[in-house]
């Protein structure tokens, strides 16, 4: 057993990264949503792309702040987006 699986039995495991591959790799029950380390892990070349699509699809959807902030929110209650990745499902 590593101590990674020893502590998991004891506590609760937290990733405080934005690199979505070690999060996959290690599986923590929850991570946090610090904006330096989201902005940090938009720097890393792997998720560039991701960079990418996202400004496209911001410059095809336009609108005012305003209107992105609203369309954000309505997403947000129809189409959730778990903010966990509990090592338990």
């Amino acid at each position: 057993m590593t101590l990674l699986e020893s502590l998991k039995k004891y506590t609760t495991v937290v990733a405080d990264t934005g690199d979505i591959e070690a999060i996959a790799r290690h599986r923590p029950q929850d991570a946090t949503t610090n904006p330096s380390l989201l902005y940090h892990a938009a720097q890393m070349p792997a998720y560039r792309r991701l960079v990418e699509e996202a400004a496209e699809l911001a410059l095809e959807l336009g609108g005012s702040h305003e209107e992105m902030r609203i369309r954000n929110q309505w997403q947000l209650k129809w189409n959730p987006v778990s903010t966990s990745t509990s090592a338990k499902d």
